[in-house]
């Protein structure tokens, strides 16, 4: 979404794994949560989303000045698997000295914008009935929320919980012509933290079909470690010559990607010089659309222009949707590959 022109150029990502020090202590500088608790439900949750440990339907969002280092304020959210639909925020907040500047707004909208692509329906927000939490209450009202229940005492003698929702109009990614086209170009050096987060979650995804064989995390590396190693692998790709890197661009928001390589013949595979396609990986709010199509469509044609005889790639046999993407372009099957378990 764009934000109000007189605002600097915000911009809404998803979380990195090496935020989560500086997310935590946002949280911690509302005066919301003491240490303590700032590191048992914040940082735990931001790590358990990282780890891959909460799996699908849940968001953490960033907003941030890319003039600037570092986030102003961040928002989780996630979906109740008992609903049809409805998703809870269980945490919105800015940094104090920001309040006042509308960022609270844009994040919020963000995550509205967010669950309609998920085709979520409701969001529902709790939060505490005291004199001190009013101004939060009245910032949930303006923007369309309605309190819908209060269970006195919850929090504490005296601290009841209210429970504000809002119905969410449906989105309309999937009904007639689409509206807001993801472009399909070629990488920069801005769109990193971007490939990084998408990165990680191919690889997560692939050490959900076989933790054993896919080691994201092999020989003890830390999240901020592994961040950093991706980073550093594309930016270098970037500078190659003989690799291609192009997104999904989604007004601004990068929303899937797509690595190849020309790789040399290799005496040990006794393959030929070909070109290898790596990675290809939508966001799930983005799939659907025909993105994986275009991109891997894109990597083919960038590949067959450095004049290789062939163009190679690996899927998972557990990757149902991917096998058919590739099958479809015409990829068949040359290896099996096998594993034997010594120990």
């Amino acid at each position: 979404m764009t934000p109000p022109s007189d605002l600097p150029p915000y911009r809404v990502r998803a979380a990195l794994p090496s935020e989560t020090g500086d997310l935590v202590n946002i949280g911690t500088s509302t005066g919301l949560f003491s240490k303590e608790e700032a590191d048992l439900l914040l940082r735990q949750t931001l790590e358990d989303l990282h780890a891959g440990r909460l799996g699908d339907g849940h968001v953490v969002l960033v907003i941030e000045d890319p003039r600037v280092p570092g986030g102003l304020g961040w928002a989780y959210a996630s979906l109740d698997p008992k609903s049809n639909g409805v998703w809870d925020l269980w945490w919105i907040g800015v940094m104090p000295s920001r309040h006042g500047s509308g960022l609270g707004t844009l994040l919020l909208a963000s995550v509205e914008e967010y669950v309609k692509r998920e085709h979520g329906r409701v969001l529902v927000i709790e939060t505490s009935a005291l004199p001190a939490l009013a101004a939060t209450r009245r910032f949930y009202e303006r923007r369309g929320y309605m309190a819908s229940g209060t269970v006195p005492d919850f929090y504490g003698d005296g601290d009841a919980k209210v429970t504000f929702a809002k119905t969410l109009h449906a989105s309309t990614r999937h009904t007639g012509p689409n509206t807001n086209p993801t472009n399909v170009r070629e990488a920069t050096a801005a769109d990193l933290p971007a490939i990084v987060e998408l990165a990680m979650a191919l690889g997560r995804q692939h050490q959900g079909y076989d933790p054993e064989r896919f080691t994201i995390d092999a020989f003890g590396a830390t999240p901020v470690l592994i961040e950093r190693t991706y980073r550093d692998f594309f930016e270098e790709a970037l500078r190659d010559a003989n690799s291609m890197l192009y997104v999904g661009d989604r007004s601004g928001e990068v929303v899937g990607y797509v690595f190849g390589r020309v790789e040399e013949a290799s005496f040990i595979d006794l393959s030929p010089r070909a070109g290898w396609i790596h990675d290809v990986y939508v966001r799930g709010s983005a799939r659907g659309e025909g993105l994986g199509e275009r991109l891997l469509d894109q990597a083919i044609s960038a590949l067959r222009g450095h004049g290789v005889r062939e163009i190679m790639l690996s899927v998972s046999p557990m990757n149902g949707p991917a096998r058919r993407l590739f099958e479809g372009r015409g990829f068949g099957v040359t290896m099996l590959e096998c594993r034997l378990r010594t120990r």
